[in-house]
């Protein structure tokens, strides 16, 4: 009975860590376009300024 328990503890355990590795992953692919973003407008104000 406890092993069974244990067992469903740490099924329960990956699983969220898969979904918090899952919101992470998209939380830094959203960072990352944000910056380029903000590079890509600074880029394009320096050309523009020229």
């Amino acid at each position: 009975m406890k092993k069974k328990n244990y067992i469903l503890i740490i099924k329960n355990f990956l699983f969220l860590n898969k979904i918090f590795f899952i919101i992470n992953n998209y939380k830094s692919n959203n960072y990352k376009k944000i910056i380029n973003k903000k590079y890509y407008l600074n880029y394009k104000n320096k050309i523009y300024f020229k």
